[in-house]
C-alpha cells in the first residue's frame, strides 16, 4: 500500500510545475557549489605545487653553491653562506609546513580560505611564523566562497520549506481533501510517503550531483578511508533533510493554511540558521575575549627592542635553558652573533608566551563552549559535521598548527646545535635537514566527533516524526478541521 501511494504521490508531483522549478534551482546551486569549491581547491593545489617546486630549486641551488665552496672554486657570501647553520635555518633553506587539502575538500571549503594552508618555517620565532600568510581580497574573506556545504546547511532548508509547508493543507484549500479521506488509509501514511517521495528526491538529487562533479574535478574515493568519510557526509545530508522535513510535516499539520505554515516554517529557518549560529557566536565572544592583536604584536616588538640591547645574559641564559649545547665556553662565544640569534629569538618567545598563551587558552574555551551550545541548532552541528568529515573544520586546523609547532621545534634544534658547536653544514647535510608531514584526523576521531550530532539530528527528526504523526491519528482527518474521526 505504501509504495502505491508513492507511485500515486510522484505522478501527482511531476505534473506540478513548482516542484521542477525547485529542482532545477537546486541543481544550479549545487552544481555552481562544487564549481566553486573545485576552482578554489584547484588554485590551492597549484599554490602547494608552486610552493614545493620553489623549495626543490632553491635546496637545489645550495647544495649546488656548497658543492663549489667545499671544491675550493667559489668563497662563500658573507651574508648568505649556505653552510652557516645559522642563516640556512633563518632565511636560506627554510621549508614550508604545507596543509594539504583533503580527498573530499570539494564538499566544503569552511574556513580554508580564512585559515593558512601553507607556513614557512625557519628559526624565527612562531609568531612570526603563524602571522605570515598569503594576502587575499578582504572583501571575499568576508563573504566567504559559495561551497555545497553553504548549500545544504543554508539554503536546502528553504527547499525543504518550499515543498513540505502545504503537504495537507494544500490538499484542503485545492478541495482534493475529500478524496485523501476517502480512502482507507492512514493520514499519517498519506503524510510519510508525501515526506519520503520529497526526501529520496531532493537527497537524490544532490547525491547525483556530487558524485558527478567530484568525478569531473578528478576526485578519487577508492580508498576506504574516503569512501565511509563520504558516506557519513551524505548520512549528515539526509539527517539534516529529514529533520526540516519532519519539521515541514509537523507544522502543516498543526496548521490552518498553507500560508500560516510557511510563516511558521520561514521564521523557525530564520531562528536556528541566522538568529541562534549569530547569537552564539556574540554570546562566546564576549564570555571568552580574546587579547587584541595589536597589544601581541606591540608587546613582541618590545621584547625585540630589549633583546636587542642585551648580549652576553641572553646568551648565558640560553646555555642554561640549553646545558646540552656547552662546550669550550670562550668570551668570543658570548659576543658570537649567530649564537646570539637563537638567544634573543628564544628570549622574545618567552617574554610573548604569557600574551600567547593567554590568546590560545582563550580561543580553546571558546571552541569549548561552541561544541556545547552547537546543539541548540541544527545548522550549527551540520556545518561542523560537514567540515570535520573532510577536513575544512577547526579540529583539522588546531591539528595542522600542533604539528606546525613540533616542526618548528625540530627545524630549531637541528640548526641551534650546529651553530652552537660550530660545525658547517655540508652538501650531503642538505639532505639531512627536517621535512614536515602531516597526518589528517584518523577516520575513527572524525566518526566520533561526528557522531553526536548526527545523533542529534535524527533523534529530533523522529521525535517530530511520532508526534506529528501520532497526532494524525489512524484515519484521515476532516476536510474542514484538525480533529480525527471518531
Amino acid at each position: 500500500m505504501f509504495g502505491r501511494i508513492l507511485k500515486h504521490e510522484w505522478v501527482v508531483l511531476r505534473r506540478e510545475t513548482t516542484p521542477w522549478v525547485l529542482t532545477a534551482l537546486l541543481a544550479a546551486l549545487v552544481g555552481y557549489a562544487l564549481f566553486s569549491a573545485a576552482r578554489w581547491v584547484a588554485f590551492q593545489e597549484s599554490a602547494i605545487d608552486a610552493v614545493f617546486e620553489e623549495e626543490s630549486g632553491r635546496l637545489e641551488r645550495l647544495r649546488t653553491e656548497l658543492q663549489e665552496i667545499e671544491a675550493g672554486s667559489r668563497q662563500p657570501s658573507r651574508n648568505a653562506d649556505p653552510g652557516n647553520p645559522e642563516a640556512a635555518g633563518s632565511r636560506l633553506a627554510i621549508r614550508s609546513a604545507v596543509h594539504p587539502p583533503s580527498p573530499l575538500a570539494v564538499l566544503a571549503v569552511g574556513q580554508s580560505d580564512l585559515y593558512p594552508y601553507y607556513l614557512k618555517v625557519s628559526t624565527g620565532s612562531r609568531e612570526t611564523i603563524l602571522a605570515a600568510t598569503e594576502i587575499e581580497n578582504p572583501d571575499r574573506l568576508l563573504t566567504g566562497r559559495f561551497d555545497l556545504a553553504f548549500v545544504i546547511v543554508y539554503l536546502y532548508p528553504l527547499f525543504v520549506i518550499a515543498l513540505g509547508y502545504n503537504l495537507i493543507s494544500g490538499e484542503r484549500e485545492n478541495g482534493t481533501f475529500s478524496l485523501v479521506a476517502s480512502q482507507p488509509v492512514p493520514l499519517r501514511r498519506v503524510v510519510a510517503a508525501k515526506v519520503a517521495l520529497r526526501l529520496l528526491l531532493s537527497l537524490g538529487l544532490i547525491l547525483a550531483l556530487s558524485l558527478t562533479g567530484m568525478a569531473l574535478a578528478g576526485v578519487e574515493i577508492a580508498t576506504p578511508d574516503s569512501a565511509v568519510r563520504l558516506l557519513l557526509w551524505f548520512a549528515v545530508v539526509s539527517a539534516y533533510g529529514l529533520f526540516w522535513f519532519a519539521l515541514a510535516a509537523l507544522v502543516d499539520l498543526r496548521s490552518r493554511s498553507s500560508a500560516a505554515s510557511a510563516v511558521v516554517l520561514s521564521g523557525a529557518w530564520l531562528l536556528l540558521t541566522v538568529v541562534v549560529p549569530s547569537s552564539v557566536q556574540l554570546a562566546v565572544s564576549a564570555y571568552y575575549p580574546v587579547p587584541s592583536r595589536v597589544e601581541m604584536i606591540q608587546a613582541t616588538r618590545r621584547a625585540s627592542a630589549a633583546a636587542a640591547t642585551a648580549s652576553s645574559q641572553l646568551l648565558a641564559r640560553y646555555y642554561e635553558d640549553h646545558p646540552e649545547l656547552v662546550s669550550d665556553i670562550g668570551e668570543a662565544d658570548l659576543e658570537d652573533f649567530t649564537m646570539l640569534a637563537f638567544a634573543r629569538r628564544e628570549d622574545i618567545e618567552r617574554q610573548v608566551r604569557p600574551m600567547v598563551d593567554e590568546y590560545e587558552s582563550q580561543l580553546g574555551r571558546q571552541q569549548t563552549l561552541v561544541d556545547r551550545l552547537r546543539f541548540l541548532s541544527p545548522a550549527i552541528v551540520t556545518q561542523a559535521a560537514l567540515e570535520d568529515l573532510v577536513g575544512r573544520g577547526h579540529r583539522s586546523h588546531r591539528r595542522f598548527l600542533a604539528a606546525v609547532d613540533g616542526f618548528h621545534r625540530q627545524w630549531r634544534g637541528f640548526f641551534a646545535e650546529r651553530t652552537f658547536r660550530k660545525e658547517r653544514l655540508t652538501a650531503d647535510a642538505y639532505s639531512g635537514i627536517p621535512r614536515f608531514a602531516f597526518a589528517a584526523e584518523p577516520l575513527v576521531e572524525s566518526a566520533g566527533a561526528v557522531a553526536p550530532g548526527l545523533g542529534m539530528l535524527i533523534g529530533l527528526a523522529a521525535l517530530m516524526g511520532i508526534f506529528g504523526l501520532r497526532g494524525a491519528g489512524r484515519r484521515p482527518f476532516e476536510q474542514g478541521g484538525g480533529e480525527e474521526v471518531g
